[in-house]
């Protein structure tokens, strides 16, 4: 592929790179992004193809060799030759033409390294996923440099909406991106039949629009998860810092936890650091999700008010801007029918609130120790503690504050001293949006 037009030949280059470390979809998406400035070069289209048939997605390679075959008959055949996929341009190859790339494709059909890791223990691998819907952050790229920072090898995706008003400002990024991270259109994982019935019921559920992006990200997370087949997922907001590798702890998670969250108060949590182990798991949350949301409204309000216990807590006095925020339908979610399905993990060193601690030795960042020290968006100046939130409580207690260590690297860590113990922070979720103070 040498002969390609020089623009496009970064991208090429990392897709070879990702190939031969078998990283197969990875690889897609960096021939995505090439074909986003060529779409119509047989050569890519070919490659690309190629990609989606080692990931058993038959269907879906065979319209790509069809494609390329219009635009460029002699050399498509020529190359299908060599690459032994000739014969899916025959009528008589006993290859469907129907969309693949599900799981109604059997196990047999998927020869991608990611289909075998389903029977693992998840524990040798992780993949880092952001989500970018509505508007692009204007603080977008800290976090995923800092994401870079700490996984030298990790795979970190971004997934962003095609229709993003100012999305040209992320592809030109994406033009001159040298963190590796992956791209992945909206348009390419497509609206599965759950998720078009979620958007059905967005004009009656949601007063803001914030609170269906947050909550539509978990649908578009899920699509992404299943068709790639991928496990030990970690989702971690647009507004949060990574101070650790999350690869070293994978085998922690995938043994403590199907799916993980950080608490923050008796009524929610946040997804601002997100573990899912598998699909299906999170699947079960959609679906819980749909399930509540298509109640009419006065029923939706009685049972959160009986979840609630009448909504108790200055929180949450203005039900309406928390009614279909998912913060409190995932912690609902939690703590209904005596769910279990999803943990919490350690946001303090000891106490109730310090689940699993012996095990990581560290804590997570739901959004109180970010707020304590970088405020909220509207005064990011100073910082803010709320006593409702079990951080917050008990940094008011005196028991706890936040403090600053470089690691062996010179990497700004954060830490919490108890006393003489400190106890790093895996993340910090930075409400304000200010991230360049608490960079590393």
């Amino acid at each position: 592929m040498n002969d390609l037009p020089p623009e496009i030949m970064p991208f090429v280059k990392r897709a070879e790179a990702y190939m031969e470390k078998g990283n197969l979809i990875a690889a897609y998406y960096a021939l995505s992004q090439a074909m986003g400035l060529d779409p119509d070069n047989p050569v890519l289209i070919i490659s690309r193809g190629n990609i989606l048939v080692k990931l058993g997605c038959l269907a879906e390679a065979r319209n790509e060799f069809i494609k390329a075959n219009m635009l460029a008959p002699k050399l498509s055949t020529l190359l299908l030759r060599e690459l032994n996929l000739d014969a899916f341009l025959r009528n008589d190859a006993g290859i469907p033409f129907e969309p693949a790339c599900t799981n109604t494709a059997s196990k047999s059909q998927r020869v991608s390294d990611f289909s075998t890791r389903e029977s693992n223990n998840f524990a040798s691998t992780c993949y880092i996923v952001f989500v970018y819907l509505g508007s692009l952050p204007k603080w977008h790229l800290p976090p995923l440099q800092q994401a870079r920072l700490f996984h030298d090898e990790t795979d970190i995706f971004l997934i962003y909406d095609d229709s993003l008003p100012n999305r040209h400002l992320l592809q030109s990024w994406f033009n001159t991106n040298q963190l590796n991270i992956s791209p992945v259109s909206t348009q390419s994982l497509g609206l599965s039949q759950k998720h078009q019935e979620f958007r059905k019921i967005r004009s009656s559920s949601f007063r803001h629009e914030i609170f269906f992006y947050s909550m539509e990200r978990l649908f578009f997370l899920e699509t992404f998860m299943e068709k790639c087949s991928l496990s030990n997922v970690f989702h971690i907001e647009s507004d949060v810092l990574l101070y650790t590798n999350l690869y070293n702890m994978a085998g922690i998670f995938s043994a403590c936890y199907d799916m993980a969250t950080t608490p923050v108060s008796l009524y929610h949590l946040t997804l601002a650091l997100f573990y899912i182990k598998k699909y299906s798991f999170l699947s079960d949350l959609t679906l819980f999700l749909i399930e509540k949301l298509s109640m009419p409204r006065h029923q939706l309000e009685k049972e959160l008010d009986d979840y609630f216990e009448n909504n108790p807590g200055s929180l949450f006095s203005q039900k309406d801007n928390w009614l279909t925020s998912e913060m409190i339908l995932v912690n609902w979610y939690n703590s209904s029918q005596g769910r279990e399905k999803l943990g919490f993990l350690p946001v303090l060193p000891t106490g109730m609130h310090s689940h699993n601690i012996d095990k990581f030795k560290s804590i997570f960042d739901g959004a109180s120790w970010g707020m304590l020290i970088g405020g909220t968006p509207s005064d990011p100046s100073q910082g803010i503690v709320y006593k409702e939130h079990f951080v917050g409580y008990e940094v008011l207690e005196m028991k706890h504050e936040l403090v600053w260590q470089k690691d062996g690297n010179g990497r700004k860590i954060p830490l919490c001293k108890t006393g003489e113990q400190y106890t790093k922070i895996n993340n910090l979720h930075i409400h304000s949006k200010n991230m360049e103070p608490f960079k590393a």
